[in-house]
């Protein structure tokens, strides 16, 4: 957020950072903002965001894996043909979907975000991830 100007972060983990808060995380902030909006408009919030949504997505999956180091070098290897970036954990996109895939830092689980230009797109890459994931935790 500093390098680009960035004014407010967020994730799908309700981590929010903002520019005037020394950018440090405060889902309070957040919900406040949202709280008065929602009391200034009358809107549901649901409303106010669907412009927004423009990729379809599912709620984050969380996969309980022994070996996440070993499931993330594979992932690398299967979809080198895409944009790859190691910031945290292993996130590949391609021009009409994406993925990240991180292993949480307190547990032995994965993390796993897909979004996609369609919905069918989605449930095909959401399947074919899955399945190749299960395919190398089960060997």
């Amino acid at each position: 957020m500093r390098r680009e100007g960035g004014v407010m972060g967020g994730e799908y983990s309700a981590h929010y950072s903002f520019k005037d808060n020394f950018y440090a995380d405060s889902g309070l902030i957040a919900f406040l903002l949202i709280a008065e909006l929602v009391s200034k408009t009358g809107e549901p919030f649901s409303e106010m965001v669907k412009e927004f949504e423009v990729y379809a997505r599912e709620p984050q999956l969380n996969l309980t894996i022994q070996n996440i180091p070993a499931v993330l070098g594979a992932l690398k290897e299967e979809y080198n043909n895409g944009e790859l970036d190691e910031l945290d954990g292993v996130r590949v996109e391609y021009p009409d979907w994406w993925f990240i895939v991180r292993g949480s830092n307190t547990e032995p689980v994965l993390r796993v975000s897909i979004e996609a230009n369609s919905k069918e797109l989605l449930a095909e890459k959401k399947k074919e991830m899955l399945d190749f994931i299960r395919s190398i935790t089960e060997n």
